[in-house]
């Protein structure tokens, strides 16, 4: 009992982590956003493309700014996975049954990606868009469907190791 308590604190804490995140990277003007996102793409440039570091600068700095939308929007679709992940193993964690925990996930995490879009709005040079939100309640969509499966797959073999148990 004592470590279900200490799971539950484990996640609710990286949940409250996640909801922080996502509030300091929305929190970001324009420019420290685009300086943030061009650097990891320029990492990920480094490693997808070949012969990247041979390139003259000019050319990398066009390719890490074609790479610049799928940067952006994979962040918010992975940061909101992870929320998504977490709600799911808070809520099954907590006895919510599977159906319902997994309909409160997506629509909350579908709430909370209308007002990270909306606190944006009073960011410098950042904007609301819809087109975010569905990325991002996408995210949490597929967090919540890996989380549960994980949690199917746990309580599966928790129910097969108690079987053996019972039968010795």
């Amino acid at each position: 009992m004592k470590s279900k308590i200490v799971l539950r604190v484990l996640c609710l804490s990286a949940t409250a982590f996640i909801l922080f995140w996502i509030f300091i990277m929305s929190n970001q003007s324009a420019d420290d956003s685009a300086e943030m996102s061009g650097k990891v793409g320029y990492t990920i440039a480094k490693v997808i493309k070949k012969d990247f570091e041979k390139l003259p600068e000019k050319e990398k700095q066009e390719y890490v700014e074609e790479i610049d939308h799928t940067v952006r929007k994979s962040a918010h679709f992975t940061e909101f996975a992870a929320l998504g992940a977490f709600i799911m193993f808070d809520l099954c964690l907590f006895n919510i049954k599977k159906p319902l925990a997994a309909y409160f996930t997506v629509l909350s995490g579908f709430v909370f990606a209308c007002l990270d879009e909306l606190h944006q709005i009073f960011i410098p040079g950042r904007a609301c868009m819809f087109t975010d939100v569905l990325i991002d309640t996408g995210g949490v969509a597929l967090g919540c469907a890996c989380a549960l499966l994980l949690v199917i797959i746990i309580e599966a073999v928790k129910k097969r190791k108690h079987k053996k148990t019972a039968e010795n």
